[in-house]
């Protein structure tokens, strides 16, 4: 029985440590690998404008802020922030009149980070892509009443 609990507790403790670790067996102790992300970008849309903004706070935090304009009202906001916490990646979202959500890190590479959170009503997933020159998209996607949805945005950087 000792040997048994013994096991365990080691089994436990491989899986607590690959979950702290983070994407790819990879520790994230700073926010460098995503520095791509600073300034403010722009995009014009039929149905209005889309910003976004991003600023260093430390090595360990970026804010972010989040708008979209129809005309002269802002008809959404919220503030963003991606920080460093159980040495991963950890995406921010708090819209407007709603509660902060989390979505840990779940996939980077070279000019592309995706985070996740499939308990999440909408989205589940945000992924960030830098593309060529002074542009960037970012997809919003998930489920939503059992069936996919995906959004996408584009901007270019305007500072």
């Amino acid at each position: 029985m000792k040997q048994i609990n013994i096991f365990a507790i080691g089994v436990l403790s491989i899986l607590v440590s690959m979950a702290v670790v983070g994407c790819n067996g990879k520790m994230h102790t700073d926010v460098a690998e995503v520095e791509w992300l600073l300034g403010r970008w722009e995009g014009v849309t039929e149905e209005g404008t889309a910003i976004e903004e991003w600023t260093k706070e430390s090595d360990e935090k970026m804010l972010g802020t989040g708008v979209f304009i129809i005309g002269d009202d802002t008809v959404f906001s919220e503030a963003l922030a991606i920080i460093v916490g159980y040495n991963t990646l950890i995406y921010e979202a708090d819209p407007s009149g709603q509660t902060i959500v989390q979505f840990p890190l779940a996939a980077s590479k070279k000019n592309e980070i995706v985070f996740e959170n499939l308990e999440h009503d909408f989205p589940q997933r945000i992924t960030y892509r830098k593309l060529a020159g002074d542009s960037l998209m970012a997809v919003i996607e998930g489920m939503v009443n059992e069936e996919f949805k995906s959004t996408e945005f584009r901007w270019k950087k305007v500072k």
